[in-house]
């Protein structure tokens, strides 16, 4: 199964990453269909992953794609509340999109919000996009969630996300996207510290 190598090799290659320069432990993304949160073994697979690989559950975060049907599936749900039971983190994908459901933060067991990078994309040139992640920050912090703005390719929109509240950011105003090699030689730079999206400060 395609997905199961995928997440192998991202939990193998996480568990060897040296902490960064601050100390930080740096957690891995992997994207997950939805048809794999509805079978009811992938919570099974993925704590023996965790458990042949020695990644901590915490330092995995694990992308839902925004579906209109997710959170009607019983199995789905269940399956998250095991993964979230385990330390896992389990975030929502390009949410403010068309397809994102409030329903969905209401009843799935997440941990953080992904905003969309079209509505980072506009936010500098239009009072709507901003408001619209002034909102999903305030929502996410009333349900006890974190929000990563996707995309961020300024130090504008960097300044305007700070600003905002929001403390994570990916991009490639942080970083282009990097070999392994490449990864683990910045995790242990001082320079290369704004490299993983932090947004503090």
């Amino acid at each position: 199964m395609l997905g199961k190598q995928v997440l192998l090799k991202a939990c193998k290659a996480a568990a060897s990453w040296p902490a960064t320069a601050s100390g930080r432990l740096s957690r891995v993304s992997v994207n997950i269909a939805t048809d794999q949160i509805k079978d009811p073994g992938f919570a099974g697979l993925v704590e023996s992953i965790l458990a042949g690989t020695g990644l901590a559950p915490t330092r995995l975060e694990l992308e839902i794609t925004n579906s209109p049907t997710l959170e009607q599936s019983k199995v789905a749900i269940e399956t998250l509340q095991a993964l979230k039971y385990m330390g896992v983190q389990l975030s929502i994908d390009d949410f403010g999109t068309a397809q994102s459901s409030l329903a969905q933060l209401r009843l799935l067991p997440l941990s953080r919000l992904k905003i969309d990078q079209s509505i980072i994309r506009d936010m500098a040139r239009d009072r709507g996009s901003m408001k619209i992640i002034q909102g999903i920050i305030q929502l996410a912090g009333q349900l006890g969630f974190s929000v990563l703005a996707e995309g961020v390719e300024t130090e504008r929109q960097a300044e305007m996300l700070r600003a905002a509240g929001c403390e994570e950011a990916q991009g490639h105003y942080f970083s282009e996207s990097l070999r392994e090699s490449e990864l683990k030689r910045q995790l242990n730079v001082p320079q290369a510290a704004l490299a993983d999206g932090r947004m503090a400060g």
